[in-house]
């Protein structure tokens, strides 16, 4: 159960980019709370620079980023109004080495079933955590169907 939590959330505005910088805030503004940053690649890469701000100012936040190298959302609507999959494929860097490489700590998913210990890891250490989940762009787009 989620009681008493609260959740930053910025849905249907087309604000990519938005859960990291939020994150680094909800720190920032409740130091002694644990806090989530729960993203797709496209929105963190966007901006996965600020993760060194959060290694360097001790921001002990966790990043979980679903990586499919698809822009899916934007995916979703051209599917859906009959245009062609265009321009939302991307190579990504792995992510977790880039946490690594900053000072935090990084894990990169490939099998479900070493997700319940990187999540026990990252979410029991005080450093700025990134658990890297790799993720099926096309079990995901169920919804995605070409309406003809």
């Amino acid at each position: 159960m989620c009681e008493g939590q609260r959740t930053f959330m910025s849905a249907n505005i087309a604000s990519m980019g938005f859960a990291l910088p939020a994150a680094l805030s909800a720190k920032l503004d409740y130091p002694d709370k644990q806090v989530i940053c729960v993203t797709g690649d496209g929105g963190f890469a966007m901006l996965m620079g600020d993760f060194t701000t959060a290694v360097r100012e001790g921001l002990g936040i966790n990043v979980i980023v679903f990586n499919d190298g698809k822009l899916k959302n934007i995916k979703k609507e051209q599917l859906r109004d009959n245009y062609p999959e265009y321009g939302v494929s991307f190579p990504n860097p792995n992510f977790a080495e880039f946490a690594r490489s900053t000072g935090g700590e990084g894990y990169r998913i490939e099998d479900p079933k070493d997700l319940d210990d990187a999540l026990k890891k990252a979410f029991s250490s005080e450093k700025a955590s990134l658990i890297e989940v790799v993720v099926d762009p096309d079990k995901m787009a169920a919804s995605t169907k070409r309406v003809d």
